[in-house]
């Protein structure tokens, strides 16, 4: 899962990895986030848990949009990790978080030669409304993905809202809200999602980045220019910023300096993508610095 959407789900990933596993149904109860590069490859997936007190492995892929070869890039995925943490098992989940990103080539099962392969499939919006908004908090954003159609929406978004002033601090309830209109926008329009959340604190500036973006995207798509994409992405970085680095204040678990700030906001377009990807995977702020460092 590209672009602004992996670094949401693992920064909700990191805040609560036993959270995912109780999302997933899947045996044990103390999980740990584990670095997703696959050793003596280029390939990282988007979440690998550690089950310690079952000494097994899930590696989770999220998907928003269809991928006709899924099924080859799960066995394949499965298959690094497997032979990197030899002899744990290492199973695989694909989550698929909206129906476009389904199709008929997806069918938990792989064979490439002699080699088989199985995975186990969780398409959110066939589980219940309440199954969303029973999830562990980090989590609760994706509520809004669960259950068929949009009509429920209104509800979703007034249940997590009681939770989360019950639950959260100031700095988590303004995170979770942004973490939930990223992810609202892959189910309805930028100006549905606007209006539900309409008069939440925090919103105002989250929602001026995601219009910018997806404006910028629907010029690049119309006018078949990439210097569109790139005119929309400028005008918004400074908000997507602000955003990228309140996130990595939770994955972190610390203040993020000024100084690492002010290196992120001087970083190209480029450079900036790169570490959209990459961030998630590093586990304190001096593996940040040398990543700066390298990327001037």
């Amino acid at each position: 899962m590209a672009g602004i959407s992996d670094p949401i789900i693992k920064s909700m990933v990191s805040a609560s990895p036993a959270g995912l596993l109780q999302m997933l149904n899947k045996p044990g109860s103390t999980a740990v986030l584990m670095p997703t590069e696959i050793n003596q490859t280029s390939r990282r997936g988007d979440v690998l848990l550690k089950i310690e007190d079952l000494n097994y492995f899930i590696h989770c892929e999220f998907q928003a949009t269809s991928d006709p070869e899924m099924d080859f890039r799960i066995h394949d995925y499965n298959f690094g990790y497997g032979r990197d943490y030899y002899p744990s098992r290492v199973e695989s989940v694909l989550i698929l978080l909206t129906p476009k990103a389904d199709n008929k080539s997806i069918k938990g099962i792989s064979v490439i030669g002699n080699c088989y392969h199985s995975y186990d499939i969780l398409r959110v919006w066939e589980h219940s409304v309440e199954d969303g908004l029973n999830l562990p908090l980090s989590l609760l954003p994706l509520a809004p993905l669960f259950g068929k159609g949009t009509k429920d929406l209104r509800r979703i978004i007034k249940r997590m809202k009681e939770r989360i002033e019950t639950e959260a601090t100031p700095d988590e309830q303004e995170e979770l809200w942004t973490h939930t209109l990223f992810i609202l926008g892959l189910k309805v329009s930028k100006n549905t999602a606007k209006s539900l959340l309409k008069g939440i604190r925090g919103m105002e500036e989250s929602a001026t980045y995601m219009e910018v973006r997806n404006e910028g995207r629907e010029i690049g798509r119309q006018e078949g220019l990439q210097e569109g994409l790139q005119e929309g992405l400028q005008e918004g970085r400074q908000e997507g910023i602000h955003l990228f680095v309140r996130s990595m204040k939770r994955h972190f678990k610390a203040d993020i300096p000024e100084s690492i700030e002010t290196q992120i906001r001087s970083l190209s377009m480029d450079a900036l993508s790169v570490l959209a990807d990459v961030w998630g995977e590093m586990n304190s702020l001096d593996e940040l610095q040398t990543w700066l460092a390298a990327n001037r």
